[in-house]
């Protein structure tokens, strides 16, 4: 038996394991140079020996000639390589600066709430307003305080309130109770029935005809007045004849039951009649004359303006 082309290697390469040392793409190993043994791509390193890489260059990769620093060591500032920017430096553990869009408004803490603030914006002009009306009250008292010399009370108790007379023309005129009238006839006092002014409910009876009661008074102004007299009837219409200074009046009294009181206590009322009097000393007369129904009881006189 012949070898045949056993032992002759194809297309003129004398291994047939060539293809162990061929590149990638099927490419023919490299030519043999003389003095240096043929080796395979794929060498044999011994155990626990680290073969040094060859250099890199790329993306991510530092340039030829340049050193690359440690993980986590930034090129002093400066010192960075040409064509390099310095990356911007953030304090240790401050919050890393938010970005635009929506992702800032989120960093931020979110959209603000136009309502809240419009809210907030009105209570600040009501505290305001409050504190600027204070102000205004308070300067607008002290600015009232009476200063040094100066006082808010009357220096006249008469100029500050008004007498009695000036408030009531009518305080001044004269008074009298029946009970210190002069009594004439069979004029008493008395004062069974309850409810007169007079002092201890005191009041004068005249039931019987030429019954009198005479004040004597001085009056201020002359002129005409009004002549007030109170009186009791629980009973049946009455009137008396009233004289000033003399002369009767043509027109008599009326002292009618004007209460419709069958009690005596609560048929006290009072009626008036028009006199002309004089200044100074005056004689007011109320009697009992004929014609007249005395059963009335006399409490008191008073004269007022007309």
């Amino acid at each position: 038996m012949t070898a045949g082309n056993n032992g002759t290697p194809e297309n003129g390469e004398d291994d047939p394991f060539g293809y162990l040392y061929r590149g990638e793409g099927d490419q023919p190993a490299p030519a043999e140079r003389p003095g240096v043994p043929r080796t395979s791509y794929h060498q044999v390193s011994r155990v626990g020996e680290r073969r040094s890489a060859p250099p890199q260059s790329g993306y991510g990769y530092p340039q030829q000639g340049q050193q690359q620093q440690p993980y986590g060591q930034q090129q002093p500032y400066g010192q960075q390589p040409p064509g390099q920017r310095a990356p911007q430096q953030q304090p240790q553990g401050a919050p890393e600066p938010p970005r635009g869009g929506r992702a800032a408004g989120r960093a931020a803490g979110g959209s603000p709430n136009r309502r809240g603030l419009m809210i907030g914006a009105i209570a600040v002009v009501v505290v305001v307003a409050a504190g600027i009306g204070i102000a205004v009250a308070t300067g607008d008292h002290q600015n009232k305080q009476p200063t040094a010399g100066q006082s808010d009370q009357p220096t006249d108790t008469a100029s500050a309130a008004p007498s009695a007379s000036a408030a009531d023309p009518n305080a001044s005129l004269p008074k009298q109770f029946g009970a210190s009238l002069t009594l004439g006839g069979k004029a008493a006092v008395a004062s069974t029935d309850q409810g007169a002014q007079g002092p201890n409910g005191s009041y004068v009876t005249m039931p019987n005809v030429g019954d009198s009661a005479t004040w004597n008074v001085n009056v201020p102004t002359a002129g005409t007045y009004r002549l007030y007299v109170g009186y009791g009837n629980a009973g049946q219409p009455a009137s008396a004849t009233l004289t000033v200074n003399g002369t009767a009046q043509s027109r008599p009294i009326n002292l009618d039951n004007f209460t419709h009181q069958s009690d005596p206590t609560h048929a006290w009322t009072q009626t008036w009649s028009v006199v002309n009097v004089k200044q100074g000393a005056n004689t007011i007369e109320v009697s009992c004359a004929q014609g007249n129904q005395c059963a009335f009881d006399l409490d008191r006189l008073w004269l007022k303006t007309n």
